[in-house]
């Protein structure tokens, strides 16, 4: 069995094992929050129609947890694309208190501060994280069905090379998320990734007797990732599935769209 590279700790933060010690990422649990059904108790989102009172709150309570203040986040809209935006300390706060001031149409962040934190909300969708062996850069995106046949991983690969970090120098974590067993789609949402060159002989979908697919999130990721040049042995891949794990995850799919969110995270040290 594959080493789990998250690991839970006793305030429901699931600490990324990371592989440099410039550099702290992490993913939020739905425990030990202060929410009332249906987002029982830690939800981290603005958009899912909580008291935004309650949300604040969890959102200290996390600040707390991961030892970085409300006023170092930053928060992207999250509109299920490909675009990636450059933050800095100037752009600090944005999005942390409110939704409005999230940085607009994007999916992922990537920076060169270590005085801001970059945060990213899921509920099944999968969350991707960046850094380096010196963590002179650090990227977060947010890879749902759109955005992983985007290629968002690839893209940020692209920006980090932009900023002259070479490819071999990059690791990359895939977050807890659904897992292909539990995660149906239908023809038109397979279509989307058919077109790639990279899944010609490994097709991370199996059709089912129905008709319908189980698409493997996780594993398009990972591939994508790996035709984008980072080494397989600096991608890894947590077995956490959002869906199967109710009493730690939040699942859009699970709940019928009527849940919270978890929240990733990383930042420079």
């Amino acid at each position: 069995m594959k080493h789990e590279p998250f690991h839970l700790l006793t305030n429901g933060i699931l600490q990324l094992e990371t592989k440099s010690p410039a550099v702290a990422a992490g993913f939020t649990t739905r425990t030990d929050g202060i929410g009332k059904p249906p987002y029982e108790s830690r939800n981290t989102a603005f958009h899912v129609g909580e008291d935004n009172n309650t949300t604040i709150n969890n959102r200290m309570i996390t600040a707390r947890h991961i030892n970085r203040p409300l006023s170092t986040w930053i928060a992207e809209e999250q509109v299920h694309g490909s675009r990636i935006v450059e933050v800095g300390q100037s752009d600090a706060g944005k999005g942390s208190e409110q939704r409005e001031t999230a940085v607009a149409e994007a999916d992922g962040l990537i920076t060169q501060s270590k005085d801001v934190t970059l945060v990213s909300f899921y509920a099944d969708c999968v969350p991707l994280f960046f850094y380096t062996e010196s963590s002179a850069v650090a990227g977060l995106a947010h890879a749902g069905w759109k955005g992983t046949a985007a290629d968002i991983g690839g893209e940020m690969v692209r920006a980090f090379i932009e900023k002259g970090v070479p490819v071999e120098q990059m690791y990359a974590a895939i977050g807890p998320s659904i897992s292909g067993a539990n995660y149906e789609v239908n023809e038109a949402v397979i279509q989307s990734f058919q077109d790639k060159e990279v899944f010609l002989y490994h097709k991370p979908w199996i059709q089912k007797a129905n008709g319908r697919y189980e698409l493997d999130l996780k594993t398009a990721n990972r591939l994508l990732l790996e035709r984008a040049g980072i080494a397989p042995e600096r991608i890894v891949v947590s077995r956490y599935c959002t869906y199967a794990e109710e009493e730690l995850f939040f699942s859009h799919r699970r709940e019928n769209g009527k849940t919270g969110r978890m929240m990733s995270y990383i930042y420079i040290i």
